[in-house]
């Protein structure tokens, strides 16, 4: 066991930091509970679509000795790496809870756990200090949020800043001592709930500033002025930054943290609204398809269901919403992406839908949308045309 790191959760950001720690000589064991997953990490494959990731799982599983496995191992230190999803506006603790019990369970007193899921304020010192002191466990806890997005995740998980808050000093030292073994950028050192804040801070300034651009759209459009063309005009101050409108946000921390801020907190309401106002963004674009297809006909393809340009990952994209609020409405509905793999719907061939459909959605800006033509009604939301 000695010096064993253990990574709870091998999704889109465990698994690259399981293979960069790895990669670094640090003896790395990996847990998750989906076994085809197990089986192919430990078959030096990456079970996901992510620049540079299979040169590195490989490297670390056939070079340096990681391994995956579907029982929980006892290490030194756990670092959690599991999804915490939004329920009725709050954060889900589940799953990050039922770690921290496995953990428990096994692990010696003095051992690190670290959280890297993202969680409300004072997860660390309400919730998971007390999962340990039941069992009268000694642990040492701390909170390192990810700072990475998929597409770039390896380099920006090892070149960005990281904050590193733990519930005492001894806690964000032993982190501190880990994490600049493969962090590159610089590492800030705090408590724990002032950096569960700043992870969601983070992202919620995304969120409120992609409102902002939804918003403007909506006043734009009603006007009769592109709104795109507005923006990157007025981008051109010195000092405005405006994002561009879409049809929604989506992924695994936009659409998701700033509910968690707002837990508890009558205060949010610039959070709030922006939520709102990103949150019904999908039902304006069905609003628009409506109106063409009503003279174009009931059919509508859906070019692109990932959440984001030339990645796999369909994690709260807003296509599942325009998706479902079509049918719901009686059209029939196709949808295509050229990296997506695992989605709720069933994926059509590109060509074959665009042939088929009497209207068409792009719903995400990929590069190889660029330049296409159609000789139908298109409702671009990215203005990628």
């Amino acid at each position: 066991m000695s010096n064993t790191v253990c990574i709870v959760g091998l999704g889109y950001m465990g698994l690259p930091m399981a293979a960069i720690i790895a990669n670094k000589g640090i003896k790395v064991i990996g847990y998750d509970l989906n076994e085809k997953k197990v089986e192919s990490i430990n078959r030096g494959e990456c079970p996901f679509d992510e620049k540079g990731m299979p040169e590195i799982v490989k490297c670390a599983v056939e070079e340096n000795g990681m391994i995956a496995q579907n029982s929980l191992p006892k290490a030194n230190t756990y670092i959690i790496s599991v999804p915490t999803p939004v329920k009725n506006r709050k954060c889900d603790l589940t799953y990050v809870t039922q770690a921290c019990e496995e953990i428990s369970q096994i692990c010696d007193n003095g051992s690190l756990v670290i959280i890297e899921s993202t969680i409300r304020p004072n997860t660390c010192k309400n919730v998971v200090s007390k999962v340990f002191k039941e069992v009268n466990k000694e642990v040492l806890i701390a909170h390192c949020p990810e700072r990475a997005i998929p597409g770039n995740t390896i380099h920006e998980l090892t070149e960005n800043d990281r904050i590193i808050g733990g519930l005492c000093e001894k806690s964000t030292q032993a982190s501190y001592d880990l994490y600049k073994m493969f962090i590159n950028g610089k590492i800030h050192l705090t408590d724990a709930t002032t950096a569960e804040c700043c992870k969601l801070m983070e992202n919620t300034y995304r969120d409120v500033n992609i409102a902002l651009a939804n918003e403007f759209a909506e006043v734009l459009e009603d006007i009769d002025v592109n709104p795109w063309e507005a923006i990157g005009l007025a981008n051109m101050h010195p000092r405005v930054n405006i994002l561009s409108p879409g049809p929604g946000v989506g992924g695994h921390c936009i659409a998701i943290d700033p509910w968690f801020l707002t837990e508890g907190s009558d205060k949010a309401k610039m959070i709030t609204i922006a939520r709102e106002i990103n949150d019904n963004r999908p039902f304006i674009i069905v609003d628009k398809v409506k109106e063409l297809a009503t003279s174009a006909g009931d059919k509508i393809g859906i070019l692109g269901v990932a959440y984001k340009k030339d990645v796999d990952d369909c994690r709260e994209t807003p296509a599942t919403t325009i998706i479902k609020a079509l049918g719901d409405s009686g059209f029939k509905v196709r949808c295509s992406d050229p990296y997506a793999i695992n989605y709720e719907y069933e994926l059509a061939d590109q060509a074959e839908m665009i042939n088929w459909a009497d209207v068409l959605v792009i719903v995400t800006d990929h590069t190889v949308y660029q330049g296409l033509s159609f000789d139908k009604p298109v409702v671009d939301t990215r203005n990628i045309l």
